[in-house]
């Protein structure tokens, strides 16, 4: 009998390891580029790789040159794409936003913003989208 309970307790222990291992939270602690250990929580860069979910809570500059896809990003102060950014925002399966502003989204001339629909991104009450894109250019 016992080495039957053992089994049941090492598949239950097994199967939460992996199901809290792959909902991760990643958030700003400071100012700072995307790409900046330090700019975040535990000094992990998030990707879709790493993080179920994103929050900016500081002011976040996506770098030009830089490239990121993300399940989840919620956006609480700023975030700056960069001319040569490019930020992709990928679908999940639950009901929430995949991209929330209830900040500043802004988006500079030659950056690149992925992935967003009408079903999938929500900027609340008072926030902010600033397209900066040069004479010709178009949303």
């Amino acid at each position: 009998m016992l080495p039957i309970i053992q089994k049941t307790f090492f598949t239950v222990v097994l199967t939460s390891f992996v199901i809290t291992g792959q909902s991760q939270v990643v958030a700003s602690v400071g100012n700072g580029a995307w790409n900046d250990p330090p700019t975040w929580s535990g000094g992990v860069v998030p990707t879709s790789l790493n993080a179920t979910e994103i929050i900016v809570d500081h002011e976040i500059v996506l770098p030009a040159g830089y490239s990121v896809s993300v399940y989840r990003l919620v956006v609480n102060n700023t975030l700056m794409l960069e001319s040569g950014a490019t930020l992709t925002v990928l679908e999940d399966a639950s009901a929430t936003p995949d991209l929330l502003v209830a900040g500043a989204l802004k988006n500079e001339d030659g950056a690149v913003l992925n992935g967003t629909t009408t079903l999938n991104t929500f900027f609340a009450s008072g926030s902010v989208y600033e397209h900066r894109q040069g004479p010709l250019g178009f949303i």
